[in-house]
This record gives C-alpha cells, sequence and structure tokens, in this order.
C-alpha cells in the first residue's frame, strides 16, 4: 500500500485527468523526464559532432601565407597557385610579400600571418631566444644560394677591407660566409660603414635581399650572399658575378623550413597537418615542373607574387656551376696542356735519335737506297713528252736531266 503526503502534492499542478489517480507525478516531474528523453535521443548526434569537431577543428581558420620574394617561397606560392590548401579542404587568403626577415617574423609572432618560411637560424631565435612558441613542420629547400661579388672582385681575398651584405644576423648565409673568410684568413666585423677597416677585415651588415643587387651597383657593397634570384639578377644586369655557392661550402643544407605556431598545432592538429600536405604536395609538383612554377612566379604570371621576370626566375644555376667549374679548372688544364707538350716534344727527339733515316721515301722509284736518292730526279720519257709541251724556258738541271733520261 502506497502512502501519499497529499499536502505535498497539492503544492504542485497534477497532470493526470483526475487528482485522485494516486500517480505522485507533477507537471514539474514530467518536464524533468521530456528533458531526460530528448537529451538521450540527442546524445549520440552531440557526441558525433563534437568528434567530428575534433576530427578537423580549425576549418574556420585561413591560411594566411607571409614571404619574401625569394625562391625559398616557393612550396608555398605553388600551394596556393594551384590550390592545394583548397584541394585538403582549407581557406586560403591572398599571400602577404614582406621586404625583410625582420618584418615576416614581427607579422607571425602578432598573428597577422600563420604560415611563413623562415631562415632557420631564424626559426630557433624565434623559439628560443624570443620564447615564442613555434616548431618547424618542413624544410623548403637545401642549398640555393651564392655568394654574389662585384666583377672586380677576382677571389675571396679580395674582399679584405670591403664590405659585404646579409640577409639576417640568424641566418645560414652569416654561417657560411664567416666559414669562407675564415677559410680566406679574414675576420669578419660589424662597425658603421664609413669606419675603418684593416686589410683583412670584412664588414659584415644586414640588408634586405630585395636592395642588394641596386648596392652592388652602386657600389656601396662589394657583395652579398643570399638565395636566388638575386644572384642571377645580377649576373643578368652585369653588376655582380658568383663567387662561390652555399653547396659548396656546406653540401645540402638546410636554408629555409616551413614554421607553424605552436598554438596551431596544439588546438587545430589537423588543419596544421593539411597545411604540410599541401605545401609536400607543391613541392614535389614544383620538382618536375621547375619552368611551369617559374612562370607562376614571375611578375607576368597569374598570382604576380614576386616582382621577377620569367628569365631571372629561369636562370640556370646549373650553367652558371658548370661554367664556374671550368673558369677555375683553366689553371690546372694550362699545366695539363704544358706537360703533355713537353711529353710530346721528348717523344720526337727520341724518335729522331732511334728512328732517323729508317723511313726514308724517294720520290724515283729506280733508286736502290737511300744514299742514291740524290741530285736531281730522273725522269721518264712521258715526262718529257709532257714538258716539251709547255713553253719554253730557261735551261735547268731538271730539264736536261729529263732530256738525258729520254
Amino acid at each position: 500500500m502506497t502512502i501519499i503526503d497529499t499536502s505535498m502534492a497539492s503544492r504542485y499542478s497534477h497532470i493526470c485527468a483526475s487528482s485522485d489517480c494516486g500517480c505522485g507525478l507533477t507537471r514539474r516531474d514530467m518536464l524533468r523526464l521530456g528533458a531526460l528523453a530528448t537529451a538521450s535521443v540527442a546524445g549520440p548526434l552531440l557526441t558525433a559532432g563534437d568528434a567530428r569537431a575534433q576530427a578537423f577543428k580549425g576549418d574556420d581558420q585561413p591560411v594566411k601565407i607571409g614571404y619574401l620574394p625569394i625562391t625559398d617561397a616557393t612550396p608555398l606560392l605553388v600551394a596556393h597557385g594551384r590550390k592545394m590548401y583548397e584541394a585538403e579542404g582549407l581557406r586560403a587568403e591572398a599571400p602577404r610579400l614582406f621586404r625583410s626577415w625582420a618584418q615576416i617574423v614581427e607579422a607571425f609572432v602578432s598573428g597577422q600571418v600563420n604560415v611563413i618560411h623562415l631562415l632557420t637560424p631564424a626559426a630557433l631565435w624565434v623559439r628560443y631566444g624570443s620564447k615564442f612558441p613555434a616548431k618547424i613542420v618542413a624544410w623548403n629547400h637545401v642549398n640555393g644560394s651564392a655568394l654574389t661579388v662585384a666583377p672586380s672582385i677576382k677571389s675571396v681575398a679580395d674582399l679584405g677591407g670591403r664590405t659585404v651584405a646579409i640577409p639576417f644576423w640568424y641566418s645560414i648565409h652569416n654561417v657560411l660566409l664567416q666559414q669562407i673568410l675564415s677559410a680566406n684568413n679574414l675576420v669578419a666585423i660589424t662597425r658603421s660603414r664609413d669606419a675603418k677597416q684593416a686589410p683583412n677585415e670584412v664588414n659584415l651588415i644586414v640588408m634586405p635581399p630585395a636592395e642588394m643587387v641596386s648596392a652592388l651597383a652602386a657600389g656601396s657593397i662589394a657583395g652579398f650572399i643570399v638565395a636566388e634570384p638575386f644572384n642571377a639578377a645580377a649576373e643578368i644586369a652585369g653588376v655582380g658575378k658568383v663567387l662561390r655557392f652555399s653547396g659548396d661550402v656546406w653540401k645540402n643544407h638546410a636554408c629555409c623550413v616551413t614554421f607553424l605556431a605552436e598554438r596551431d598545432l596544439v588546438e587545430r592538429p589537423e588543419w596544421a597537418q593539411r597545411v604540410t600536405t599541401a605545401i609536400v604536395k607543391a613541392q614535389l609538383w614544383t620538382r618536375e615542373n621547375q619552368t611551369d612554377a617559374a612562370r607562376m612566379l614571375s611578375n607576368t604570371g597569374e598570382g604576380r607574387y614576386t616582382p621577377h621576370p620569367l628569365r631571372t626566375l629561369t636562370k640556370s644555376a646549373g650553367m652558371r656551376l658548370v661554367f664556374k667549374s671550368l673558369t677555375l679548372s683553366l689553371a690546372a688544364m694550362g699545366n695539363l696542356s704544358v706537360i703533355c707538350l713537353l711529353f710530346i716534344f721528348v717523344f720526337a727527339i727520341l724518335g729522331v735519335q732511334l728512328f732517323a733515316g729508317k723511313f726514308y721515301s724517294c720520290n724515283d722509284g729506280g733508286v736502290p737506297n737511300r744514299g742514291a736518292c740524290t741530285g736531281a730526279p730522273r725522269c721518264t720519257c712521258r715526262i718529257a713528252e709532257l714538258l716539251s709541251a709547255l713553253p719554253p724556258a730557261p735551261s735547268s738541271p731538271r730539264s736536261a736531266a729529263c732530256a738525258t733520261g729520254c
């Protein structure tokens, strides 16, 4: 027998047709049951939606690329130009061009851009020097830089007492240049341009890559070390020449890397993975389509990503390497030629001494030996007939011999 406290039940509105049904349910109880039933039905749907959001969190985050107008940025720009980000389900804004590495780092740290290419030492400086949480997710390329100097510079030693530009303090170019200078007994210093320098000192200054060619043409610097296409641009303009390739100093060194903020890697792991996948696919496509990639990045390409003409971007670094190798080998080739000529001369003398007279020939077949092959040649009557047909000529030993022989 169930006992109902009617005094308590009277405080609530009964939902049954009869207030004396004895069910004990009020309108508030029914609302609670309805809410629980709704939650039980919607629960799996909410869980599925949460799983999907967890699987791809960040589809509302656009890809915002920051880059310098150098070939190091090729994978990021090709992925944008060929809509590889969109193929991965991402939205990509128009890439933003910066003039210096300091500008691109500032924009990245402040969140203005979220996908950048950055010099390897600069990436370490941002992460550990500036304490900004970010990570390298891919290498953009290896090698690809060169030391370009004024036409008057014949060797690295000629850079003593001169000024050379680098793109950033925290750059592989700074590391490689100092290795080159040290190997040639030169000391790298950092002073104002008008400061006095010792003959064995080379003053290093930081300069945006876009300003290096004009500075070299103006004579304010004796050279610069940077990535392409500025080395090619200096050669085409006739204001500089490549003295050393960076890969000759450190083979297959990393230059630029792809850099993402750690917050995007932690909060949007699928977004970060899709960005990286698109960039890797762009790298693979570029390997097989270098001319098309150069056309895409040129100032006549659809995206006009860089201010460089197609001729500059397609100038073959391989041909420059071949020409440079031939130039450097001229001295060795000259020495080898002298040695070859010396050997020929020695063997010529030996040949004369050992075989002199043994391979003689005479134009008179009736001569029995070399000793008899002297004096005026003997002629046949046929020759005499031919000679008699010629105009009269002064008597000569030859004509007399021929006449006598016939």
